[in-house]
């Protein structure tokens, strides 16, 4: 009686839990697409701040190579 008892718990237990798995996995896939297109936006981002930081220092450059250019025109005419 103690066997069937068991066997009749456990076969009412495995029918009445359901599987959610499809609604788990669909929501992980949604959020890893957005995680996804934020790393794109981030390294984008990242990308241009990248290409600005590189031009400022090139600009940079060129503004002393001309300063000092000046500042010896300058100090020759004196």
């Amino acid at each position: 009686m103690n066997g069937k008892f068991i066997l009749i718990a456990l076969i009412i237990c495995i029918f009445t839990t359901g599987c959610h798995e499809d609604e788990d996995h669909e929501n992980k896939q949604k959020l890893e697409n957005e995680l996804r297109e934020q790393r794109q936006t981030a390294d984008r981002w990242m990308t241009i701040a990248g290409i600005l930081g590189i031009g400022c220092t090139v600009l940079f450059g060129a503004g002393v190579a001309i300063g000092s250019k000046a500042r010896k025109q300058v100090s020759k005419n004196e």
